[in-house]
């Protein structure tokens, strides 16, 4: 296809003013919505971060005042008060992190391509500069379909399964209430009876 060979060389490709003008809004824009959009998402990882510390000091909290009652501690409130929830980053953490080093290698790469463009723009003969303008329509293109990819990441993230429903009770009878579900759920039951309906039929007149 022409426009995959023209991809792969820079021979057809040429600077002009116009192309040095659009290629310089693109390149703002960019830089502009990766900033917000990578803040934005290390800002969610950080308060997911500050939640779970709340949650494990609440649970704690609740652990002690149970020992200090003489009752025993839930085992809910044991599990949220491992001290791994602290440590553990998850899936949110780990993406952040590879965010934070990958925008920065866009980032700076297009601050490169910029400053090459305004270097090309003030010379006194700029020339067709074949080389600059493919590295220009690349690294665009790239920092623009990693923005989408991050975008759609973000979203995919948020579509989380359904959390289960909370049993009510202590553990016992939760277990119990747990055990009578499943074992109803799993016993083959009676198809219910089905009426059939009189069929009305209109008396003559």
């Amino acid at each position: 296809m022409d426009w995959v060979s023209r991809l792969r060389s820079s021979e057809d490709w040429a600077m002009s003013n116009d192309y040095a003008a659009v290629a310089t809004s693109v390149i703002f824009g960019v830089l502009v919505i990766g900033t917000a959009q990578h803040y934005a998402m290390v800002k969610r990882i950080n308060d997911l971060r500050s939640e779970r510390i709340q949650t494990v000091s609440d649970a704690r909290e609740r652990v002690l005042n149970d020992l200090r009652n003489g009752t025993k501690p839930s085992l809910n409130d044991l599990e949220q008060s491992h001290a791994s929830r602290l440590t553990h980053e998850g899936f949110d953490g780990v993406l952040a992190r590879w965010s934070a080093g990958l925008w920065g290698i866009v980032a700076a790469s297009l601050a490169i391509v910029q400053i090459r463009i305004l270097i090309w723009a003030g010379g006194a003969n700029p020339g067709p500069a074949p080389e600059l303008a493919h590295i220009v329509f690349i690294d665009t293109a790239v920092a623009i379909a990693l923005l989408v990819l991050e975008a759609f990441v973000s979203a995919a993230k948020h579509l989380k399964p359904p959390a289960p429903v909370p049993l009510p009770g202590n553990d016992e009878e939760s277990a119990q209430l747990a055990r009578m579900i499943r074992e109803h759920h799993e016993t083959p039951q009676a198809p219910h009876p089905q009426t059939d309906t009189p069929t009305q039929t209109s008396s003559p007149t």
